[in-house]
């Protein structure tokens, strides 16, 4: 029986080359570029931020009625009963967070973990530590009450902490692959999860990124706690005549007499700016205009906010970046990746040219053998 595929002939062997190149070509790239990269079990970074001068309330000098450690030429503020705006001073501001992950007994799932210190003038302020279950996949944590948290204010020698609760959101990482679209994000202050929005691309170090946006408007951080968690931070509220907690002209923008009693309580503002790799889901970059402030209400919150006028009462505010050390880290740590898939993306294209010039060869030879035997 005559066979159907001359394998001697030379413009089989040209047309069974081309195929082989055309198809590495256009399979091997999209193959690497879309596998799946769980996330790892060995992880172990960590986050710094430049530094950054912000106000914040001596709440001890407060609290003790000390004399203010700097009256700013206020008669006002030279008494031991001195208003509360007299205790804002400026303070230096960094933060420093350790992140690892571990396996567990289900090989998709991963233990994340996550400290975070808070440091002003060289001193901790705050610490807070968060664990969660993830699946390794998507990088969500995993349905199920498998997720802590602890904060402590290490000043006031108080703190609060939730175990065994059902987080939703993503934190640390992003999925990979990740997509131009919104994504869940969990926020620790509020311990609930919010819309962060894809707003664009930009190339860090010729290395591709999406970048997202997320606002939270003011939420009372006393109020987000369980109803035994607010006892431990009562210090942090403030309560007695208005003219001890604003100064002349708020105490006029928001319609208050010099004796009115009031209470104040805190509120939680951020605005945040993430940068992706999307395809590991490697978190570059994060920038956080974060304000921690005392306010009468929700209302009240939200237009020192919008009006900008939150420094007379802050207990914390800070725009924080991630430190140069740690965006060149982070670049570092998926330079390896995107540089094979670089490669890849050129070896496609040289596979996909020479396919063509092959079959255009076997074209050559098909119309000269055609013409040889005419």
């Amino acid at each position: 029986m005559k066979r159907l595929i001359n394998w001697s002939s030379r413009m089989t062997r040209v047309i069974v080359a081309a195929t082989v190149f055309l198809l590495l070509g256009s399979v091997l790239p999209p193959l690497y570029k879309n596998q799946a990269r769980p996330l790892p079990l060995n992880l172990n970074f960590t986050v710094t931020t430049e530094p950054a001068t912000g106000p914040a309330l001596n709440i001890l000098r407060a609290l003790h009625h000390e004399k203010p450690a700097d009256p700013h030429g206020d008669p006002a503020c030279e008494s031991e009963q001195a208003p509360l705006y007299c205790y804002i001073e400026d303070r230096v501001t960094t933060l420093e967070r350790v992140t690892t992950t571990s396996a567990t007994n289900d090989d998709a799932v991963a233990s994340a973990n996550s400290s975070l210190k808070v440091e002003a003038d060289g001193k901790t302020i705050a610490e807070f530590n968060e664990s969660s279950l993830l699946n390794r996949e998507s990088a969500y944590p995993i349905p199920g009450l498998n997720s802590s948290q602890q904060f402590n204010i290490t000043t006031l020698g108080t703190g609060a902490s939730s175990m065994d609760f059902e987080r939703d959101g993503i934190s640390y990482f992003f999925p990979a692959k990740a997509e131009q679209r919104s994504y869940p994000y969990f926020d620790p202050m509020t311990q609930t999860a919010a819309p962060i929005d894809f707003t664009g691309t930009e190339k860090r170090e010729t290395i591709p990124t999406y970048s997202f946006h997320q606002e939270i408007d003011p939420v009372s951080v006393v109020n987000s706690l369980s109803i035994a968690q607010q006892d431990n931070l009562e210090q942090l509220r403030r309560s007695g005549p208005a003219k001890a907690m604003f100064k002349p002209e708020s105490l006029e923008r928001f319609g208050l007499s010099p004796t009115e009693h009031v209470i104040l309580e805190p509120f939680y503002t951020v605005k945040r700016d993430v940068w992706v790799e999307p395809t590991t889901g490697t978190i570059l970059d994060v920038h956080e205009d974060i304000k921690i402030f005392l306010a009468t209400d929700a209302d009240q919150a939200r237009q020192m906010v919008e009006e900008n006028d939150t420094a007379d009462r802050a207990l914390f505010q800070a725009d924080m970046s991630w430190s140069e050390a740690t965006k060149q880290e982070r670049l570092d740590s998926v330079r390896t990746t995107i540089e094979s898939v670089k490669i890849l993306s050129i070896v496609g294209w040289v596979g996909k040219v020479i396919g063509v010039v092959l079959l255009a060869y076997a074209a050559s030879l098909y119309m000269r053998r055609h013409r040889d035997r005419a």
